[in-house]
């Protein structure tokens, strides 16, 4: 199975922290949702979107980077990073909803703040 979590990571490094653990064990493929606006995302079979929390919410970048290239009928994860609670993520699961993706699941945990 082909894996890849397009993510943005600021302040402390949270996300790619977590991300960085995450690749030690599995052979997935990052993306810097902010460096890379575009790219083609129809080989992989699961598509993580990755954010600290700002606001309430995941970041701009990672929101857009999901409208422009998540292909339709794939299988979708997220993950948060956050300092006192988790991140809304409605904007992104219309996205997915509308590209006809499934949304497996979401995870999010405690940064550094």
């Amino acid at each position: 199975m082909k894996v890849a979590i397009a993510y943005y990571s600021s302040h402390h490094g949270n996300t790619k922290k977590l991300l960085d653990a995450i690749k030690e064990l599995y052979d997935i493929k990052l993306i810097d949702a902010v460096e890379c606006r575009e790219t083609d995302l129809s080989e992989y079979d699961l598509i993580g979107f990755a954010s600290g929390t700002y606001f309430g919410k995941f970041d701009r970048g990672v929101v857009e980077f999901a409208k422009n290239n998540l292909p339709s009928g794939k299988w979708v994860f997220l993950i948060n990073t956050y300092g006192l609670k988790g991140a809304n993520t409605k904007e992104l699961e219309r996205i997915i909803e509308k590209g006809n993706c499934r949304l497996l699941g979401t995870y999010g945990c405690r940064g550094f703040d």
